[in-house]
Order: C-alpha cells, then structure tokens, then sequence
C-alpha cells in the first residue's frame, strides 16, 4: 500500500514538473514573439567620419504591413553633441523604401554623413541620430513628426579635417593687371568648376591699408553646378596712401552650398574659405 501511495505521489510530482517547464517554454515563447514584433534599423558600423556613406537596413519585424501612407520618404533626425552640448535638426531623405513593408520584409539604403564645421573646433566625437518616421500624412517634417512612430539608432561619428574649399570648388581668380592706381577700375574674372551646386556666394573686395583699416565691396552671386565663370569690375576707390588689395571670392556662406545627390548641408559653419588674388596699389591719380 505505501508502495502505491509513494508511485502516486511521484507521478503526481512529475506532472507538476512538466507543467511547470511547459509553462516556461511557452512563456518564453511569447516573450521572444514580442521582442521580435518591431521595426528595427541596423548599420553597417557603429562609428563613421564625415562625408562618409552609412548602409542602413530597416525591417519590419511585425506581423502585418507598415504603411507609410502619401509620406513615402524617410524622416532622419539628426541630433549632433558637441563640446556645446545636444543640438538637433530634421531632414527628410531622398532614400525611398517602398509605399509598405511586408511582414519579414526588410530594405537597404545609403545615407552620406554630412560635413560640419565642428570639425575644426577641437570637440572629439560627436552623435548622430537617425530616426525613421512611419505612417506619415504627408512629406512635411511636421507632419510626420506627429502623426507617425519612429524607431531611432545612435551611432558616433568621427571628426575629421575638411579638404580646402578652394580644392573642392576648383576656383582661379584674375585680374588683367597687377599693379593699379587709385580710381582706376580692376576688371576681375573667376571660373570655378566644382561639381557641388553653390547656391549664393559672396564675391568681397577687401583692401587693408596700414595693416589695420579696411575697404570693403561686395555683391552677391549665383554659381551653379558644373564649369562655370563670370567676370566684374571693382572700382578703386580714392585714398592718401598705398596699398594692397585683396579682391576675388571670398566669404562663402557655407550653408549654401548644397550637394547635387541629396541637397543637404556640405560645408556647415560660417566663413570657410577663400579664394583671393593680392593687387598692389601704387600710386593715386594725381601723382
């Protein structure tokens, strides 16, 4: 009789056992299920430099579509940290994915970094985040900053030193003389041949007397993408003494000048180069 009683009990315990290991099985089961239930963002590395290519793959971990409604480009939010602390702006990407991502569907695409300014301060690495707008009502930021989710993905980004813009912009200036006088007229000719489309630049005249005062002239100028040149005239204006005079493209407002691939910021800052030919001034027009 205890004999039976003690197989009844160990049976009964068993049955406990595999319940019990049935449960957790099942349980995480369900929790491997929900982890795997999400839109996930992956890079093809955790640090880059500037102008350089990232390969993001985004898939749909979900079990149904995601749509991106009449918004069919991705939103990138961008969120640098330097040694000022965060700051963010928004750009949507040319990068199409598709109008809806199917369930176990994923998608490559290529994003270039930008260049920043910072890159000449002395600020170590900075953050970038890109996150991925879905379900947006229309291609306005706005609009899909509030009517979508998002999934983000931090990764560092390495400074580095920025080419000469005059390199990059492949920019000569001329002058038909090299010696001048006062109230005389310095015919002026710049061609510039860079492939980057340069919104609006400034073209500057500054001339330095005594090392200290200034003259200066500017206008405002166009440049397009491609060979391109142009010619002014500046006038010398009148003055006591000699001088030199520096006069060609200088001052580029960097946030003009826009790359032909994504339209987005290139060259981020102020004043970041200059492209000038030195006239000496050497006598007025009364001597």
């Amino acid at each position: 009789m205890k004999k039976i009683m003690f197989l009844i009990v160990l049976l009964l315990f068993a049955g406990c056992v595999q319940q019990e290991a049935e449960q957790g099985v099942e349980q995480e089961e369900m929790e491997t299920t929900v982890m795997a239930e999400e839109l996930t963002i992956k890079t093809d590395k955790v640090e880059y430099v500037q102008a350089d290519t990232i390969s993001i793959t985004v898939m749909n971990g979900l079990d149904r579509e995601v749509h991106f409604a009449s918004c069919d480009y991705l939103v990138l939010e961008e969120e640098v940290w330097n040694k000022w602390g965060p700051s963010s702006e928004k750009r949507c990407g040319k990068n199409r994915i598709s109008h809806s991502l199917a369930p176990g569907e994923s998608k490559e695409f290529s994003l270039e970094t930008r260049w920043s300014a910072n890159n000449y301060l002395d600020s170590g690495t900075y953050r970038e985040r890109f996150s991925l707008y879905f379900g947006c009502s229309d291609s306005e930021v706005s609009s899909c900053e509030s009517n979508s989710t998002y999934y983000s993905n931090e990764f560092e980004l390495e400074k580095r030193k920025l080419p000469e813009l005059e390199d990059v912009l492949n920019i000569s200036v001329e002058t038909d003389r090299e010696e001048y006088r006062f109230e005389e007229t310095v015919k002026v000719h710049v061609s510039v041949g860079s492939e980057r489309n340069i919104g609006m630049a400034t073209l500057d005249v500054e001339g330095i007397r005594h090392g200290c005062d200034r003259i200066d002239s500017s206008q405002r100028v166009k440049i397009p993408a491609g060979e391109s040149s142009f010619d002014y005239e500046y006038l010398i204006p009148a003055a006591d003494d000699n001088l030199s005079i520096d006069i060609g493209l200088y001052g580029i407002n960097a946030d003009l000048i826009y790359d032909g691939e994504f339209e987005g910021i290139v060259y981020d800052g102020e004043v970041v180069a200059s492209a000038m030919k030195r006239i000496e001034i050497t006598e007025g027009a009364d001597s």
